[in-house]
């Protein structure tokens, strides 16, 4: 906890260099470069959590004006999207979900500043005798840069392998003897419920790059806090309940992210994000690292709509 109220003092000593009072008893007196303050992307996604890797599809939407920000997500892996290929084998009929998350956050900016968007440019093209020369230089741009603290909640839903599972003992009346079956496995569905809060740099741009770019940028750094719960334990069919015994979990209540979201407002155009962390939730405990995860997305972004004047 001593962390973290240091965090927050240095973020406001911080923004009280950045006119941060001037900035809320005072509108912004920047423009806004991108002319638009919406977008909604779709996004192919691959993440790995050091002992589990999968493919999801995330879509959502952003809001972004010079006071305020908003974002939606939701998350759905490629297993649940195609359940019914996954089913095929007669397998996982009783698991509710393999891996989904929905995300809401918002964020309030405390100070605003000019920021640079420079690019290379192609400023001319010849053709002479079959070779063709072109000339680049540096393309006209402009980019505002907001401060904004931010908060949100989310829910993530997981559902784990756990190798090292016993069944409860059977007797064996051939023996007289009772058994203790071993080797099986088991999925565990956990359900996760979160608060975040951080910190975010937001930079609106509008760049002369040969075409017309506009988007936004966004690095950003938060804490996470969740209560994660075993809703279900299924068999090593995932069609019936477990009632055998697993091993021993861990139990994580905190954790944290970075991230790096790249979001064109362009009518169609590209997306990007990079992200990493540790979420709440439950792991093996002989995993000390099992709720670590890397998470990179490609996709379409859009903004079809400017900004109110």
């Amino acid at each position: 906890m001593k962390f973290i109220y240091l965090l927050i003092v240095a973020v406001l000593l911080f923004n009280c260099r950045e006119n941060v009072i001037a900035q809320i008893l005072t509108p912004n007196k920047h423009d806004n470069p991108a002319e638009k303050n919406f977008a909604a992307h779709i996004a192919l996604s691959y993440t790995s959590n050091t002992h589990v890797q999968y493919y999801s599809f995330e879509s959502g939407c952003t809001y972004s004006n010079k006071w305020f920000g908003l974002h939606l997500k939701y998350e759905l892996s490629a297993a649940d999207m195609f359940r019914k290929k996954v089913e095929s084998k007669g397998r996982f009929k009783a698991i509710p979900d393999f891996n989904t998350r929905l995300e809401f956050g918002g964020g309030i900016n405390l100070y605003s500043r000019e920021g640079s968007a420079t690019c290379f440019a192609q400023l001319a093209s010849s053709e002479s005798d079959g070779i063709i020369k072109e000339l680049w230089g540096v393309g006209n741009g402009n980019a505002t840069v907001y401060g904004q603290i931010r908060g949100g909640l989310g829910f993530i839903n997981v559902t784990n392998v756990t190798h090292a599972i016993y069944s409860q003992p059977q007797f064996n009346p051939t023996v007289g003897l009772w058994d203790l079956l071993s080797d099986s496995e088991a999925y565990v569905f956990v359900k996760t419920p979160y608060l975040f809060i951080g910190w975010c740099k937001v930079k609106k741009f509008q760049k002369d790059c040969g075409s017309n770019r506009v988007g936004l940028h966004k690095l950003y750094f938060d804490f996470l806090f969740g209560k994660p719960k075993i809703m279900s334990v299924f068999d090593e069919s995932g069609n019936e309940k477990y009632n055998g015994y697993y091993p021993l979990m861990t139990y994580a209540r905190g954790g944290w992210r970075i991230g790096y979201e790249a979001i064109r407002m362009n009518a169609f155009s590209s997306y990007m994000s990079l992200e990493a962390g540790y979420y709440p939730g439950l792991r093996d405990a002989k995993y000390e690292d099992g709720l670590v995860f890397v998470t990179m997305r490609f996709g379409f972004s859009s903004g079809p709509f400017k900004a109110e004047e």
